[in-house]
């Protein structure tokens, strides 16, 4: 009898301990965190660990998209040490307003500059708080140190994505070499493309305005144009404002010692 009872409660034992072994895994398969997903939204790309260039697309799904939720959201980078990236600003929007028109998925671009290492994350939160912040493990491409300009492009912006965001692609100066000057970078900017990148799609509604003024201080840099070109902002919706201000703060912003920009025309201040 004492043989059955040690066997029968040590066949109990087992089992628990098989359970309780089954309850741990399943808890923690449960609880561990999926780093492109939440109860709201899920990023389709970037996916973890992968490599992104500058300028990359990112592209997100809503969950049960309803009529009376309105979602703003933004994005960002992150060093590894969990720092920010400069990066030339983007934003997605995904809306159903009044019932009228209804998304399930938004996609946006990041043109990003000067990381501490090649590992970092990609962040994406909705601005009111809706399903918080997404944290997503990329590497980054490393850079050419080549002199650089910015335009818009209408071929390689179909490409990354649908709405209007970075407008500003790179394309190299090599004669101009690798120690390029910030103001010699915006003086070609409004160069324009050559006819060859033209034709690659490449345009740029800055090309025959002049640089008036152009100073750095305390990682701010000043750009005076003419005062005609505030008429030009005038006209322009919130898409073409876009892509006049991208290309000039990408331009800049490929110098690591600079971090805003102030843009002016004829000594008046334009917002960006």
């Amino acid at each position: 009898m004492k043989k059955f009872n040690r066997f029968f409660y040590g066949q109990i034992a087992k089992a628990l301990a098989i359970a309780l072994i089954l309850w741990a895994t399943n808890m923690s398969s449960e609880t561990k965190p999926n780093p492109a997903d939440s109860d709201t939204i899920v990023v389709i790309s970037p996916k973890p660990g992968d490599e992104v260039s500058a300028p990359f697309g990112f592209q997100a799904r809503i969950k049960n998209p309803s009529p009376k939720k309105i979602l703003d959201v933004d994005c960002g980078l992150r060093n590894e040490d969990g720092s920010t990236i400069d990066y030339v600003r983007d934003y997605g929007d995904a809306f159903d307003e009044w019932g009228v028109s209804r998304f399930s998925t938004f996609q946006g671009g990041i043109m990003y500059f000067c990381p501490k290492s090649d590992k970092g994350t990609f962040e994406i939160f909705e601005m009111w708080g809706g399903f918080g912040k997404i944290s997503i493990p990329v590497k980054f491409k490393k850079q050419s140190k080549a002199a650089k300009v910015y335009f818009a492009n209408s071929k390689l912006q179909e490409t990354i994505h649908a709405n209007c965001a970075v407008d500003a692609f790179p394309v190299e100066r090599p004669g101009l070499g690798t120690k390029m000057t910030p103001r010699a970078a915006i003086e070609e900017l409004l160069k324009g493309p050559t006819k060859q990148e033209a034709e690659q799609g490449y345009w740029s509604p800055l090309t025959g305005e002049h640089l008036r003024h152009f100073s750095i201080k305390n990682g701010i840099a000043t750009v005076g144009l003419d005062k005609s070109f505030a008429n030009v902002f005038d006209k322009a919706g919130s898409c073409q404002v876009g892509v006049i201000l991208a290309p000039i703060d990408a331009t800049l912003k490929q110098f690591c010692n600079i971090k805003s920009v102030n843009l002016m025309a004829g000594g008046t201040q334009i917002p960006y």
